[in-house]
Parts: structure tokens; sequence; C-alpha cells
């Protein structure tokens, strides 16, 4: 994702006055015929999208393993868009996803509630950022 960033930052600063907010910065490459930076926020957000959906199902499912989660996360979005290899790359990644107590008792230190309530809030406006740039990547037929 931060591959990603980088190259939405860089074309963003290739004419900053035009591309105010990532809707302007799309439109102003699309007119163009510049796309190395559509296509990197295309891919951010499919990458938030997966986190997001994973960190769902995991809090949506408190006895499912984080690498249950993700790998379902993965089959419901990011999948279709891998090729063999990446899939496989994928797979074996999730065989060191860490465990789900290990995981969240390092995200609570010593307040497990207050790290629930937190890490649900910050997920909420992750989904709904997520949500306003795959809406608008859908109106110019950029993600299906």
């Amino acid at each position: 994702m931060h591959g990603n960033i980088t190259k939405i930052r860089a074309s963003y600063d290739k004419d900053p006055t035009k591309c105010g907010t990532l809707q302007e910065l799309v439109k102003t490459k699309l007119a163009a015929k510049e796309t190395t930076g559509v296509d990197a926020l295309l891919w951010l957000k499919r990458g938030l999208q997966f986190t997001a959906s994973g960190l769902r199902r995991n809090l949506n499912n408190p006895t499912e393993e984080l690498s249950v989660s993700f790998n379902k996360a993965y089959e419901g979005g990011l999948s279709k868009h891998h090729n063999f290899m990446i899939r496989n790359v994928f797979s074996l990644a999730m065989k060191v996803c860490p465990s789900r107590a290990d995981f969240y008792a390092k995200l609570a230190g010593s307040d497990p509630a207050k790290m629930k309530e937190q890490l649900e809030a910050w997920l909420a406006a992750l989904e709904k950022q997520v949500a306003i740039i795959d809406e608008f990547l859908r109106t110019l037929n950029i993600e299906k």
C-alpha cells in the first residue's frame, strides 16, 4: 500500500494546483491519459478494502483466527485481481499471521475494552472512506 501512496503523491506533485482532492486528481489524470496515479488509487483502495474486510470479519467473529478472517476477505475481494503466483504468495503470508490472541493483546496493552472501542471507531472511519473512493471509481467505470 505504501508504494501506491507514493505513486499517488508523485502524480499529485506533478500538478498540485489541479488536484486538490483525490477525485480531482483522478479526473485530471484521466483527461491527460496518465493512469499511474489512477491505477495506484485503485490498488490502494483494494488493499484498504481488504484490510477493512478482514478486520471487520474478525471483530464480528470473536473466536475466528486472524488468518481465517483475512483469507476469507482475500477470497471475497483481492484474489480475483491476482494471478496464480500472487495467490500462492498470499497463502504463504497467511501462514505467518499472528494468532488472534497475540494480535489483540499487543494492540490492547492494558485496556482491551478501550482498544476494542477505538478499533471499532477506526474501522468504521476506514470503511466509510473506502466506500467513498469505491463509489467514485465505479462511477467512472474504473472499478467494476
